[in-house]
This record gives structure tokens, C-alpha cells and sequence, in this order.
């Protein structure tokens, strides 16, 4: 049996480049969570992190080859 702590379940990504184009949301549903990157061009993008509807944190995260 596998437990997911309460407030993981309102947790959840969005990867967006620099003009605000999503790439990739996500619901968080383990404390550990792999962004596939492969199929996006290099460049700056931004990960925000939200938590129960509301933004708490971006990240910046730099995409290279």
C-alpha cells in the first residue's frame, strides 16, 4: 500500500517557456517526479510549482544539448 501525504494531492507543475507557452502540467503524485525534456527546444523556461490553486514558487530551469 502506498500513502501520498494530504497536501501532495493539491500539488502540481507547469513547465513554460519564456512567452508563457505551457509545455507541461502536471498533478504531483510521488515526492520524487521526473519532467521529460527530451522534445523541448533549448532555451530558459520556467517551472511553476502550485499549490492548491495558488502559484507558491517558480524555478528557473535552462534546457540545453
Amino acid at each position: 500500500m502506498n500513502f501520498i501525504p494530504a497536501f501532495l494531492l493539491a500539488l502540481a507543475v507547469d513547465l513554460v517557456d519564456i512567452s508563457g507557452t505551457s509545455h507541461f502540467s502536471a498533478r504531483i503524485k510521488n515526492t520524487v517526479s521526473t519532467i521529460p525534456v527530451d522534445d523541448l527546444s533549448p532555451g530558459l523556461y520556467f517551472l511553476r510549482i502550485v499549490f492548491d490553486g495558488r502559484m507558491v514558487q517558480v524555478k528557473k530551469v535552462v534546457v540545453g544539448r
